[in-house]
């Protein structure tokens, strides 16, 4: 208990420290033509919509502990909100512990593979020292960070599609 109560501790911290390092940027440029991981029984590679109207847009570095316990969390979210667009960035070369984690939390959603990096070289202001971060992209092009241990992701997905 008292692991996940400092994860989500570190978590709420990383989020704070890229919103004070982006200043109030609210642009997102999203990266496409990326080659596209998913296990066998992934959903299809069209659920990433680049130009849906809202998306969320998580970023994810590879660890060498394989420890990527961020993505056990998302399923609820990308399952009861279809009509969002959700682009797991995956910034990293070896997939190996990548994809045991997704088999390990059940994580079905395909994730973009940048293994050289052209999501933080795109967006050099967000996230280019930090391992994890996310937000919701609505469709008037502003970002607002969340992730599924702030209690807002809930109410920005549901505004988001109701746009």
């Amino acid at each position: 208990m008292y692991i996940k109560i400092g994860l989500s501790i570190l978590v709420v911290a990383l989020v704070w420290y890229f919103f004070w390092r982006m200043g109030h940027q609210s642009e997102v440029k999203v990266v496409t033509g990326l080659p596209i991981l998913h296990l066998q029984d992934s959903l299809p590679d069209s659920v990433i919509d680049y130009e849906a109207d809202c998306k969320v847009i998580a970023y994810l570095k590879e660890r060498p502990s394989g420890n990527y316990f961020t993505l056990q969390n998302w399923t609820k979210y990308y399952s009861e909100f279809q009509e969002v667009s959700f682009l797991f960035y995956f910034h990293g070369r070896d997939t190996t512990l990548l994809r045991a984690a997704m088999d390990n939390y059940n994580f079905h959603h395909p994730i973009i593979w940048d293994p050289e990096g052209e999501f933080v070289k795109a967006n050099p202001n967000c996230c280019d020292d930090i391992t994890f971060i996310s937000g919701v992209l609505d469709s008037n092009g502003n970002i607002q960070l969340s992730n599924p241990t702030l209690g807002n992701l809930t109410r920005l997905l549901s505004n988001c599609s109701n746009d």
